[in-house]
């Protein structure tokens, strides 16, 4: 979603919103006679309104989680957010955050599951990261919480393979490549594994 189509679905649901508290105060200050008309207006203003509001709302929501400025807003990941946005850093985050195809939404793009239900995952992983945060990350020293920093399973080759084929000329031709070319796909071999760094600092790979 692009920030201008984010702004207007934040827009409306705010009038949505404000829709049905006006038509909820409207009534509470008037006690108007519960005619057929009133009950109409009633079920618009508690009904209705405050459905497209949640729906709107959670929409433009869910898509604000897919930017990188999300992602950076837990502090535990402002290096590798700063890195991604460093024009002259050689990593692969920055590398792949210049690209217009992943961009603002690098970390999403890069880290979500593109399995069935990958979104739907991927989001669900994100409310274990607000979890692991709270309750076992916070507070901790330095050294201790570096070495709770990890991926839950291994790095998958397929979100690599979504934008690298494998099968462009400049990938089949590279003798590297052409050595590991049936592991790399079937995933035995880590891509990660020869490519880093993936993010600054010593667990950047992890």
């Amino acid at each position: 979603m692009s920030p201008e189509v984010a702004r207007l679905f934040t827009v409306l649901t705010l009038a949505l919103a404000s829709g049905s508290a006006l038509i909820v105060i409207l009534y509470l200050v008037r006690r108007p006679v519960l005619t057929g008309h009133t009950k109409l207006w009633l079920l618009v203003g508690i009904g209705a309104l405050p459905l497209g509001a949640s729906l709107t709302g959670s929409y433009a929501g869910i898509e604000r989680t897919r930017e990188r400025v999300f992602c950076a807003s837990c502090h535990t990941m402002a290096d590798k957010a700063k890195d991604a946005a460093d024009e002259k850093s050689t990593t692969l985050a920055a590398i792949h955050s210049r690209n217009r195809n992943t961009g603002a939404e690098s970390c999403y793009v890069c880290h979500q599951d593109y399995r069935a239900y990958g979104a739907i995952a991927t989001k669900l992983y994100g409310m274990r990261h607000l979890y692991e945060y709270y309750a076992h990350y916070q507070g901790k020293a330095g050294a201790e919480r570096a070495k709770k920093i990890h991926l839950y399973k291994p790095y998958p080759n397929a979100n690599c393979i979504q934008c690298h084929s494998t099968r462009s000329p400049r990938w089949t031709e590279n003798e590297a490549h052409q050595a590991v070319a049936d592991d790399a796909r079937s995933g035995t071999i880590s891509c990660v594994s020869c490519h880093q760094p993936v993010h600054p600092g010593k667990d950047g790979a992890s």
